[in-house]
């Protein structure tokens, strides 16, 4: 039973809750945003001009730094207005806006992409301003794009595609195979981009000898197992007509050196705003360690967070799983620099997981996720069945990271706690099940059919 203070003290955090808190980032915002194209200059009678535009949906200021990277992986100088330069900081204010527009000042046309990096997941697009003269003639957009392990998208013999290679010191070896109307092979190719590299261009000079005009599909992978790479699309014809084509990277696997950060930086975002002594970030590690203790994450000294990406492999794609774990470790940050036990003085790892289901809830994801992790790493960890759990509860009740049911149990017990503290918590639980979980029954439980039995 949660002591009276500290439920007078959640009803505070959920009187704001659903208000301000809830679901104001976007799901395509990021801190990681890859362009995989960019274009400045020219001749008079065709010049292109590149034009960033970034924006802040979060109620706190994002820092965001660009850094521009040439077809050779060099650094890029384009003039945005105060001289010519590779990297480009500002800050975006709460909900502000930040653009950023080439000059058009090379004599000729300079290709590249761009990475940009956000304290903060923020909204970002690129727009490409074809000019002949001065004069615009057409512009096409495209929004940034995370790493993947495949890329597909419309083909046409002029379809345009641009690559780019993230890796700092290896080479992106990669094949383009384009398929007919009927799925039939219209042939294959190979490209090669230098580390940090970036390549453009047509589909018919990648694959010499494609039908004058078809229209069908292109597959971008690496040729090597294991390794991502970033393209985008662009269609184009015979009439000159150049447009946009839709996000075509692979769903599956996540990208989880990306989405974490994300994740980290929504949940720190959550817990600065609710606890006025929590203090700065903490730093963020992304391990690949692979040894037996892996599926793990760790805090330590009130300053680090480790994320070992087998952890977030294990949740694979769900962020919301990603911020329960995350936020339970940033729990235990809090416990390490105030030595506050705040909810469970008994223990640290169910103190922590309530912290995570609370500060997940308050970065906009779901609380349910939590017991998601947690039967994950019972399965993970083969304690799964019942009988195992059992044991657990009478053999490890002093070690929370072994009794996973017994911590999914009392996470449904601080739900409840939470939900049923006062009239106003009920009230924000209840909006929260309108706006999130409309299907659900209004009983605490939720009951499961019996297959087999009368429904």
């Amino acid at each position: 039973m949660l002591p009276f203070f500290r439920l007078v003290t959640l009803s505070v955090f959920l009187g704001s809750f659903v208000s301000q808190s809830f679901a104001e980032v976007p799901r395509n915002a990021h801190t990681d945003l890859y362009f995989p194209h960019l274009a400045d200059g020219g001749a008079p009678n065709a010049q292109w001009q590149t034009r960033f535009t970034f924006v802040n949906p979060n109620s706190t200021s994002a820092a965001v730094t660009v850094r521009l990277l040439g077809d050779g992986g060099a650094a890029l100088q384009i003039d945005f207005g105060a001289g010519p330069t590779s990297l480009i900081s500002f800050t975006i204010p709460p909900f502000g806006t930040y653009v950023l527009q080439s000059l058009v000042a090379s004599p000729v046309t300079t290709t590249g992409w761009a990475y940009a990096g956000a304290s903060l997941p923020v909204l970002a697009n690129v727009a490409f301003r074809f000019l002949q003269s001065g004069a615009a003639r057409l512009e096409i957009t495209a929004e940034p794009t995370l790493p993947s392990i495949e890329y597909r998208a419309v083909a046409g013999p002029r379809v345009g595609i641009a690559i780019a290679n993230v890796y700092k010191t290896a080479a992106l070896a990669v094949t383009v195979s384009v398929f007919g109307p009927s799925g039939e092979s219209l042939g294959q190719g190979s490209l090669t981009i230098p580390p940090l590299g970036h390549t453009s261009l047509n589909l018919f000079q990648v694959i010499p000898g494609l039908p004058a005009e078809f229209t069908g599909s292109v597959v971008i992978a690496p040729q090597t197992q294991g390794q991502v790479l970033m393209a985008w699309a662009v269609y184009a014809d015979a009439t000159g007509v150049i447009s946009s084509l839709p996000d075509g990277r692979a769903g599956f696997p996540v990208g989880q050196p990306d989405q974490i950060p994300d994740t980290f930086a929504r949940v720190v975002s959550a817990y600065q705003t609710s606890l006025p002594d929590f203090g700065s970030a903490p730093q963020l590690v992304i391990s690949a360690e692979q040894d037996s203790n892996a599926i793990n994450a760790h805090a330590a000294n009130g300053t680090t967070v480790q994320i070992n990406l087998a952890l977030a492999e294990l949740i694979s794609d769900s962020p919301s799983e990603l911020a329960f774990a995350i936020a339970h470790e940033i729990g235990h940050i809090y416990q390490q620099r105030t030595g506050k036990l705040f909810w469970y003085q008994a223990d640290v790892e169910w103190d922590a997981d309530y912290w995570g289901l609370l500060m997940s809830l308050f970065a906009g994801y779901d609380p349910y996720a939590g017991a998601g992790v947690l039967g994950k790493l019972g399965m993970a960890s083969g304690t799964a069945n019942l009988g195992i759990q059992r044991w657990e509860d009478s053999q490890l009740a002093s070690d929370a990271h072994g009794s996973f049911s017994t911590r999914i149990d009392n996470l449904t017990t601080f739900v409840q706690a939470i939900c049923g503290f006062s009239v106003s918590a009920q009230e924000s639980c209840t909006e929260y099940k309108k706006i999130v979980h409309p299907h659900f029954p209004s009983l605490p439980s939720v009951p499961l059919w019996n297959p087999g039995a009368a429904k």
